[in-house]
């Protein structure tokens, strides 16, 4: 269990960290880098440390959402082209995938490609499916060696973030590319809530999933 913690928290400051210098090196000013999610236990300039430490995000200038100078509007993100906004939203999952590569060969991007339909597939049946899926989880993290679960969650936490749905990096990628093409006139609002009930659904289903099989082990 130490080992899973400590890697989901590896996985997590990989990720946003990897995101955060990405922004730095092509000149986007980084306004906030938060680590967590709930209340605010402790923050300082350019940091934030929240009560749920499972994800985080990274706030950059953003001329439609910031009060942006003329002086500074050369380091917002929507002032840099769409191929190095894409490289900024993905560089964290790309980051993970690198570093799962780097500690467990190239067999971890088995679990990179089967994560996703896992991930439905176990929403769809958190009584059924799910369990299974824990079970052989729990099972392969007790590899008693640290980077072999640390491999397996940042294989995982990469295919997670890709997921085209809002709030993640694979939505933010597609929304970037829709704006590029033309879609995103096209696109309803409403889409957009749907895709994020589909979100929030497959997080409560999971949470159930987990709790009954921490409650039945």
């Amino acid at each position: 269990m130490l080992y899973l913690l400590l890697s989901i928290f590896a996985a997590i400051i990989v990720h946003l960290g990897t995101i955060a210098i990405a922004a730095q090196c092509i000149g986007v000013k980084v306004l906030m880098v938060s680590l967590g999610f709930g209340p605010t236990l402790f923050e300082t300039e350019g940091y934030c440390l929240k009560a749920i430490p499972l994800g985080g995000s990274i706030k950059v200038l953003h001329t439609e959402i910031d009060i942006v100078t003329e002086s500074e509007s050369h380091t917002a993100i929507d002032q840099r082209s769409t191929t190095e906004q894409l490289a900024v939203t993905l560089s964290g999952c790309i980051s993970l995938l690198l570093l799962a590569v780097a500690l467990n060969g190239m067999d971890v991007l088995d679990a990179f490609i089967k994560f996703p339909s896992q991930i439905l597939a176990g929403a769809a049946s958190p009584t059924d499916i799910a369990q299974t899926l824990l079970q052989s989880t729990a099972f392969a993290l007790q590899d008693p060696v640290f980077s072999d679960t640390l491999a397996l969650v940042a294989a995982k936490f990469a295919a997670l973030n890709l997921l085209p749905l809002p709030l993640i990096n694979g939505g933010a990628a597609i929304a970037l590319l829709a704006k590029r093409v033309g879609l995103s006139h096209w696109w309803p609002e409403a889409a957009t809530h749907l895709l994020l009930l589909v979100w929030l659904g497959l997080l409560s289903s999971w949470f159930v999933a987990i709790f009954l099989y921490a409650t039945a082990t």
